[in-house]
């Protein structure tokens, strides 16, 4: 078996089995339809391509001659048969030995190439970005089981799936798998992904690859790729200490956190508002009192815990805010409960306490030396 465009090397062997010297020997194996010549190499004699001739000579009693023809399979889906003649000038008592052949099998192949390119290259946080996917299959025959793979979900958080719409087949956001099936020879296919952008400050590579049942003669354009680029932009800690101030009364009220809040006309969740309470705590500790990009943090997964009341000084404090930011970083989601010297502090209650802190900052222009928990 040879795949479509892959050489094949036919050796040609010619033995004189006497009892006289061949003269004139002339060998004919002119290539077939689905063959193509790439080189040849004669142990005696020459092959021109053109005519399929090896012309050998005078071959002596008990010897042996031979050609190796090296050609490349241009024609898919079939079986090539390849024969061959040898002749000469002098009589020869057994004919049943004067030709051979040799057959090919060359399976089905299908070219596949995708492109990928997203119809903004900058694009701002939490806005709306579409990448577009298209699937040509460049022959020479229909290609079966075609399916994309898109990462888009399996890269670090920071794309967050909106809708997909294919031209052919179905888009799982879950899997990142582009089922297309079956794409004929010249067919396209395309899929377009929309997601939403929930980092900043970053650039986004998204890679797609395409594979099918068929053998692919080229996987050079088997993959694509297309980043973003999503400039810096931030929470300013007049906005941060306004939301501080309304999850604090929230839940001084209720008991409980709200499920989210607007911070500058914007959503955000419990978890990433523990981020931005920390991350400002943190900065203002060291005189940072720069704007903070907003990250994508995924909920406390059990959140729960058990502590006594008392005072976190600000020293611990800090620290806790430290330990919380690694732990997001390393897990990209928030705790379930922070170690402290009083105990598990519980996710809703760091939360509470973080408000705390950044809206004492809010009013007094410091952070307090202490916090009541």
């Amino acid at each position: 078996m040879v795949n479509y465009l892959d050489t094949v090397k036919f050796t040609l062997t010619v033995t004189n089995n006497g009892p006289d010297a061949g003269v004139n020997v002339l060998v004919t194996d002119l290539l077939p339809a689905g063959l193509q010549f790439v080189s040849a190499n004669a142990s005696q004699g020459s092959y021109n391509e053109t005519t399929g001739i090896w012309t050998i000579g005078e071959l002596a009693n008990g010897t042996v001659a031979t050609l190796d023809i090296i050609a490349k399979a241009i024609a898919s889906n079939i079986n090539i048969t390849n024969i061959a003649n040898v002749s000469s000038d002098i009589y020869d008592p057994d004919m049943s030995n004067n030709r051979a052949n040799a057959t090919i099998t060359v399976p089905a192949a299908a070219d596949l190439a995708i492109t990928k390119v997203a119809n903004q290259t900058v694009v701002n946080y939490l806005d709306n970005v579409k990448f577009t996917l298209t699937v040509t299959n460049n022959g020479p025959d229909a290609a079966t089981n075609v399916r994309v793979t898109d990462l888009l979900l399996l890269l670090p958080p920071s794309l967050q799936f909106v809708s997909a719409n294919a031209s052919q087949g179905s888009y799982n956001e879950t899997t990142g798998i582009w089922t297309i099936g079956e794409l004929a020879n010249g067919a396209v296919a395309t899929l377009d992904i929309i997601a939403k952008v929930v980092a900043s400050n970053i650039n986004i590579t998204n890679i797609a690859n395409v594979s099918s049942d068929i053998y692919d003669p080229d996987m050079s354009n088997n993959r694509a790729n297309v980043t973003i680029t999503v400039p810096p932009t931030g929470v300013s800690l007049g906005d941060l200490v306004s939301a501080a101030n309304t999850v604090k009364a929230y839940y001084e009220r209720y008991g409980r956190l709200p499920s989210q809040v607007v911070i500058a006309g914007q959503n955000y969740t419990m978890s990433q508002l523990l981020y931005l309470l920390t991350k400002a705590t943190v900065n203002i500790n060291v005189g940072n009192l720069s704007p903070i990009a907003p990250r994508a943090v995924g909920a406390p997964t059990s959140p729960s815990g058990s502590y006594r009341s008392g005072r976190l000084y600000k020293s611990a404090y800090v620290q806790v805010a430290a330990n919380i930011l690694s732990f997001i970083d390393l897990y990209g989601r928030a705790p379930n409960y922070a170690m402290t010297s009083l105990g598990r502090i519980p996710f809703a209650r760091l939360v509470y306490m973080y408000s705390k802190i950044i809206a004492f900052y809010g009013t007094n222009n410091r952070l307090p030396n202490y916090v009541t928990i």
